[in-house]
């Protein structure tokens, strides 16, 4: 269990199963207490390339070269 959580959220019952009584969490007399770990949702990031043709004054068209990253 991680000693420091990013979060907490108590859980007070809002009234006694007794008599009804309201509660609230200055009754509390102790707790249970378990911990979930989330792992965010993954996006996925679509990166369009283009290589463009320029076409110089004298004629020549010269394409762009993508440079290329390592892949991961």
């Amino acid at each position: 269990m991680a000693e420091v959580p990013d979060e907490i959220a108590d859980h007070v019952p809002p009234a006694c199963t007794g008599c009804g009584s309201g509660l609230s969490a200055s009754d509390s007399v102790g707790f249970v207490r378990r911990q979930v770990r989330d792992i965010p949702l993954v996006t996925v990031m679509v990166t369009e390339h283009r290589a463009h043709r320029c076409q110089c004054a004298c004629g020549t068209v010269t394409s762009g070269v993508e440079e290329r990253e390592d892949s991961h």
